[in-house]
């Protein structure tokens, strides 16, 4: 009775991806020697943390889907926290208004409280930082055993978020207005002032823009490859990451109070409370980023493999 010979590579000594899963100086050094080991992918991730990886095995042996990926899932650059520089509270109003053009002098001067002064804008927030980019992997294998698979995504992570915008500032406060006069007679006593309206808010900061998104890592493989690639067990992907997304804008400072009208006497009424300034406007939201560049995937000859 014949007996058929076991296949060479079964001859060989198993050594798991997972013993070997360690950065050497901020590469993966992978190298199983083709004459006695197999080097075996267990399925499940392996992540590089964007580190390289210089993978060498005469014969690997797929064992369900492993997936060696470039970062984490979700992974991106530290985001910027806070709003932009806040806008300052605008100055109150100081003593009475000036004459407005066409006004009567003897009637208005020195009678109506000041404006309060226009709160700051808020200042631009900062911009997010550039996404995480893949490093070289490169793949130097002669023969693939096993009905798993193995997925290398060596892309760009997204970029950071841009910062929100500052604040605007409040609007300074109106001036009270002139109190009625109280001369004994009341016939040339002056009349009350209303209070100085309100400053406007300043208005929010624009959103800082958005950070790049990182490259995608090359990645570089042996012809002995292409045919576990073009039944689909094997799949290479070096994408560039989004965008980061642009900060919001600031929020729009409040108007200032209106001054308190002038003090009533026995000589007349006292003023009227002077208006509210209005609120400012909100920030403009920061642009987007711009996506990373993909990678690259190169093939060399087995020669120089």
């Amino acid at each position: 009775m014949a007996f058929s010979a076991a296949p060479a590579w079964s001859q060989k000594r198993d050594v798991d991806l997972g013993a070997v899963w360690k950065p050497i100086d901020g590469v993966y050094l992978i190298h199983a020697d083709p004459a006695t080991q197999v080097l075996v992918f267990p399925g499940g991730e392996f992540v590089l943390d964007g580190a390289g990886l210089d993978l060498f095995a005469g014969t690997i042996r797929l064992e369900g889907h492993t997936v060696i990926r470039s970062h984490a899932p979700g992974a991106q650059p530290e985001p910027v926290t806070g709003a932009g520089r806040p806008g300052r509270t605008g100055r109150s109003g100081k003593g009475y208004a000036p004459v407005p053009v066409g006004a009567l002098s003897a009637v208005w001067k020195d009678k109506h409280g000041a404006r309060g002064r226009p709160g700051e804008n808020g200042g631009k927030g900062l911009s997010g930082q550039d996404g995480l980019s893949g490093s070289r992997v490169t793949l130097r294998i002669e023969k693939i055993v096993g009905d798993g698979k193995l997925t290398v995504l060596n892309g760009g992570t997204r970029g950071g978020s841009g910062q929100q915008g500052g604040p605007g500032g409040h609007g300074g406060d109106g001036a009270r207005g002139r109190d009625a006069g109280r001369s004994a007679a009341c016939k040339s006593a002056a009349s009350s002032g209303d209070g100085g309206k309100g400053g406007r808010g300043g208005s929010g900061g624009d959103g800082g823009d958005g950070g790049r998104g990182g490259n995608g890592g090359p990645v570089v493989y042996t012809a002995n490859l292409a045919p576990y690639l073009q039944s689909g067990q094997v799949t290479l992907r070096s994408p560039g990451g989004r965008a980061g997304k642009g900060g919001i804008g600031g929020l729009p400072g409040a108007g200032g109070t209106g001054g308190q009208g002038g003090k009533q006497s026995k000589c007349g009424p006292g003023g009227d409370v002077g208006e509210a300034g209005p609120d400012g406007l909100p920030g403009v939201d920061g642009a987007n980023g711009v996506e990373g560049k993909p990678g690259g995937i190169v093939v060399i000859p087995v020669a120089e493999g």
